[in-house]
């Protein structure tokens, strides 16, 4: 169904994008044909392109050039810089502030910036194991322990480049982590990732938001006065996707691997939560202070879609779709009627490509489970929608904008190759080989 439009995207890797023999840059700006680099080094990227080039058919050498390539990048400057600290993040906006920082050491290593990375090479693993990358996996996870970890077997945030210190801090992003090591148990049947995967989950549900409102907060656990008074604001905001969704997931992986019901009850906690945010807010909360009291709405709410499905394959609770079910209808109402693309939330004028392609993926894997090929023929009807009215000759541009009828002037080369989780799971259901135990079904998600 998709066949062309998959050669085109391995063709953009194969033949564009590495036309030096190196890494894929991060971006391209349209228009000048320019490719750009960020301070985030770029084989960090590698669970974001390359395990769906191999699934859809990419040439085996360009592959192991790929591995063997991020191999030396990694050997050669494992600690990844790419950002300031949270509460520099506003004002780094403007690139001339954000060079200063840099230059006066405030240049952060996130732990996080690894995620991408680790679970890439758990997955290309797990697709084939041919191209041994487990052991890799595990050098990296070994370098993210020594990098990051505090004496509490907590993951912090970030570590200074200059200096080599941690901020200790820990971010909810990082509960990802604790997920990841569950699958290193599952490939290594080694206790020690059990167990480390619990210590690193604690932070999120030590927490006085998660143990008072049953939702974890961005900034779970900080040492020190000044660090609490610097990230008070971040200790108590909610935020759904990433922070809360991986939270989640992880709850869920360690009630796989041990079957511990506490974990179990924790999970319900937190969609329960979710759910009387929802009825109270009458919207799905993608962020909400619970000082303020307010909330944003953003299209990222597919995170809380897959948390459910998942939480359904776990327990085969049909409430948990049924929770889904009505997150999807909620959002299916910001669906532009021209183009049939979905905004960021309700009242935006904006369609994010990427945020496009994970929730059509939500749909496909929900129209599976619940036997509605409605929600199949709705995910359709948005992949053609981004071909349509986001595709150029250098991939997928960022953002389409409704009321210019125009694309931004940017590729980002990592939401072209995510792309391909959509068009391989419309094909695999179409061919009826989409299989919730399949290495493609655990390689849809958003992580």
């Amino acid at each position: 169904m998709y066949s062309k439009e998959i050669l085109f995207i391995n063709n953009l890797y194969e033949n564009i994008y590495s036309t030096n023999n190196d890494i894929p840059p991060h971006t391209y700006k349209i228009s000048t044909r320019e490719p750009l680099e960020s301070k985030l080094i770029a084989y960090a990227d590698l669970g974001d392109y390359l395990p769906f080039l191999i699934l859809s058919g990419a040439s085996r050498n360009y592959i192991e050039n790929q591995i063997e390539l991020t191999k030396i990048s990694f050997k050669k400057n494992p600690l990844i810089g790419s950002s300031v600290p949270h509460y520099f993040r506003k004002f780094s906006q403007n690139k001339y502030l954000k060079k200063l920082f840099f230059k006066l050491g405030y240049e952060v290593s996130m732990a996080f910036s690894y995620s991408d990375f680790l679970f890439g090479l758990i997955l290309i693993h797990l697709i084939d194991k041919s191209y041994n990358t487990l052991n890799f996996a595990i050098d990296t996870a070994q370098y993210l322990e020594k990098s990051f970890l505090g004496e509490n077997g907590w993951l912090y945030y970030a570590k200074n480049i200059n200096s080599g210190n941690c901020h200790k801090i820990v971010d909810s992003n990082n509960d990802f982590f604790s997920e990841l090591y569950c699958e290193l148990f599952d490939l290594t049947k080694e206790k020690k990732y059990i167990n480390k995967a619990k210590i690193i989950l604690n932070a999120s549900l030590e927490s006085s938001m998660f143990k008072k409102y049953g939702v974890v907060p961005s900034i779970t656990q900080v040492d020190g006065f000044m660090s609490k008074f610097t990230y008070k604001k971040l200790m108590s905001k909610f935020i759904l996707a990433k922070n809360n969704s991986s939270f989640a997931e992880s709850l869920l992986a360690i009630y796989k691997c041990t079957h511990d019901n506490d974990y179990l009850d924790f999970y319900y906690k937190w969609v329960n939560s979710i759910v009387k945010l929802r009825k109270e807010y009458q919207s799905t909360p993608f962020s909400w202070d619970y000082k303020s009291k307010k909330i944003t709405t953003n299209l990222k709410n597919y995170a809380l879609v897959d948390c459910l499905i998942n939480g359904y394959l776990a327990t085969k609770d049909s409430y948990l779709l049924d929770q889904a079910e009505l997150v999807i209808m909620e959002t299916l109402n910001w669906q532009d009627e021209e183009t049939k693309l979905i905004k960021e939330n309700k009242n935006s004028d904006v369609s994010f490509f990427d945020s496009n392609t994970d929730f059509a993926v939500s749909l496909v894997k929900f129209s599976y489970l619940s036997k509605k090929v409605f929600y199949f023929e709705k995910a359709k009807i948005i992949a053609n929608a981004q071909i349509k009215f986001h595709k150029t000759n250098l991939g997928y541009s960022t953002y389409y904008f409704f009321s210019k009828r125009k694309c931004s002037d940017y590729v980002s080369t990592r939401y072209t190759s995510l792309f391909l989780k959509l068009l391989l799971s419309i094909q695999a259901y179409s061919c009826d080989k989409l299989k919730k135990d399949s290495t493609l079904w655990s390689s849809l998600r958003d992580r």
